[in-house]
């Protein structure tokens, strides 16, 4: 099924989880900001838990890459938001592996306190911003507790081929082997392509 981000509407995400996912530059987190600007038209701000794993924005040969949720929309004020003060974007910034190995141990520091402090007071709705970031070191079952605590999960995360370098460490197999696995427990999981998206339920 083909069109616009406009036409996901927010009866098929409420209640369900479901994951975004697409190569770089396809406009994963400007579609999860419109999905977050529905919620909070409805009145589901005091529902909504973010935890934001994105790193600051990227600009690669003029095409945006990534960005912090903060960064799109002030609305992250009305709701809970949970986000790092540093996260590393190990591929785009590492000059060898030992450094892309660290950089990821330093995200999985920062990033686990906020899936803990999620799963203790968890809210209907949890949405998490550049999930992938997390998997490139983290474990698959916090997220799978995470779901089970949340009546609506919304994630949105990296799917692709452009950021492949990663000095022959894994970090990218893993990435994608998780990213596959989380999909056998979505509900919908929402493929962005340049200009426009393919629902697969």
């Amino acid at each position: 099924m083909q069109g616009s981000p406009e036409e996901l509407f927010v009866n098929e995400i409420l209640g369900r989880k479901v994951l975004i996912v697409g190569d770089v530059g396809t406009g994963k987190t400007a579609l999860t900001v419109q999905i977050l600007e529905k919620f909070v038209d409805l009145g589901l701000e005091n529902d909504i838990t973010i935890i934001d794993m994105a790193p600051k924005t990227f600009f690669i040969s003029g095409k945006r890459i990534g960005g912090k949720l903060d960064e799109y929309t002030d609305l992250v004020k009305k709701v809970k938001y949970l986000a790092p003060s540093v996260v590393y974007a190990p591929r785009l910034t590492s000059k060898g592996s030992q450094e892309l190995l660290y950089l990821v141990k330093e995200n999985l520091k920062n990033l686990d306190p906020l899936i803990d402090e999620y799963i203790r007071k968890p809210t209907k709705i949890l949405i998490v911003n550049d999930l992938s970031i997390y998997f490139h070191a983290g474990d698959l079952s916090k997220i799978l507790r995470c779901l089970s605590k949340a009546e609506t999960f919304l994630a949105n995360s990296y799917y692709g081929k452009t950021l492949k370098n990663d000095f022959n460490t894994g970090v990218s197999r893993r990435e994608r082997d998780l990213v596959k696995k989380l999909m056998r427990y979505m509900d919908r999981i929402i493929v962005l392509k340049e200009n426009y998206y393919v629902r697969v339920i």
